[in-house]
């Protein structure tokens, strides 16, 4: 289970800044609150583990959901169309925007065995509305803080959302399959029988792909640049899957492994992977720090980090969405012929591998 040691020094470095901005979108105003009262109540509350509470949530910014999917809008997949398609932004729900829910941040801990205590954060909309439950894990030497901005993001679309901090991700104690099963578990503790949908970031989203495939619960996952470990636990286990197991991806470099996560994903029968061009591993996790933006950070992109952070919330947000039964429209993100898919295609942010 044990990759070289400059693969995993590189890859501890996983993360990248994304602002929030948008090529033609208004940025993520998601308001995160620490809570004090109605939270999981045998954990104690840390508010210093909201994200950026500078931000204020637009409860006038939803969305028109009824509005149909323009199935004819054509696909480029060669990518290298960026120009801005500009007043062409399909009218039916925009996942990069933020929700309308404020949400409330509460934390909590479970006991695994003797190895593992698990701490988790719990990202929820303030009001109690529960649209569906997401399991989302960190990479490999990272901490739940480095998903908190996915988190608070997928929290003010209605979904609660419970970042564990993973027990097996350290440089001299990783264990994919050991954290994958501590998710589960964790997901039973909090959720009970509930469908839960599983999202990771590079060794998180392997550990998610094994996961949902151990949770008689779960609904599907989406690895954000997922990477397979050495010994390609992931790789093994996706074959039998029958969930959808999706996936976005950066270009290929050290820190996710030369992209071996699409290999896994595509040895899934159901399975999708998309790339995001230009874009590196840190990417695909916010907020980052400069450890991952000097070890890991790509030659360059026709893309600023605001779009491609903006295109990771929306894909990632519409996938749940759709896989919760929320809103069937979050398909037309991920499927050829869907008016979001086109829209981010011939912008040439989205394409295929």
């Amino acid at each position: 289970m044990r990759v070289t040691p400059l693969l995993l020094l590189l890859t501890a470095a996983c993360g990248g800044n994304i602002a929030d901005s948008s090529y033609d979108k208004a940025a993520d105003d998601t308001d995160v609150s620490g809570d004090t009262a109605g939270g999981d109540d045998s954990s104690s509350t840390d508010d210093s583990t909201a994200t950026d509470d500078s931000t204020a949530t637009d409860d006038s910014s939803s969305t028109d959901d009824s509005s149909s999917t323009d199935d004819s809008s054509s696909t480029d997949d060669s990518g290298d169309d960026t120009s801005d398609p500009g007043d062409d932004t399909p009218e039916t729900t925009d996942y990069r925007e933020a929700g309308p829910w404020a949400v409330t941040v509460t934390t909590g801990s479970e006991v695994m065995d003797a190895d593992c205590t698990l701490s988790y954060s719990v990202f929820a909309p303030t009001d109690g509305t529960d649209n569906g439950h997401v399991m989302l894990a960190h990479g490999f030497s990272r901490t739940a803080a480095n998903v908190a901005d996915w988190a608070g993001h997928l929290a003010s679309w209605g979904y609660v959302v419970v970042t564990p901090e993973l027990c097996f991700s350290s440089l001299f104690d990783a264990d994919h399959p050991r954290n994958a099963e501590n998710m589960v578990t964790l997901a039973d503790a909090v959720w009970g029988a509930d469908e839960v949908t599983y999202v990771g970031h590079s060794a998180g989203g392997l550990s998610a792909v094994l996961a949902a495939g151990a949770d008689p619960n779960a609904l599907g996952a989406v690895g954000l640049d997922a990477v397979d470990s050495n010994t390609t636990d992931g790789l093994l286990a996706a074959s039998s899957i029958g969930l959808p197991l999706y996936g976005l991806f950066g270009e290929s470099g050290l820190c996710n492994s030369n992209n071996n996560g699409v290999t896994m994903l595509d040895a899934a029968p159901n399975s999708r992977d998309l790339r995001v061009p230009g874009a590196d591993h840190c990417d695909f996790e916010s907020p980052s720090d400069d450890i991952c933006g000097f070890l890991c950070a790509g030659s360059g992109s026709a893309y600023t980090d605001e779009e491609i952070g903006l295109t990771v919330r929306g894909m990632t947000t519409a996938f749940v969405a759709w896989q919760t039964g929320d809103d069937a429209g979050g398909e037309a993100w991920w499927e050829i012929g869907g008016d979001w898919y086109s829209y981010l295609n011939a912008y040439g942010i989205i394409q295929e591998i």
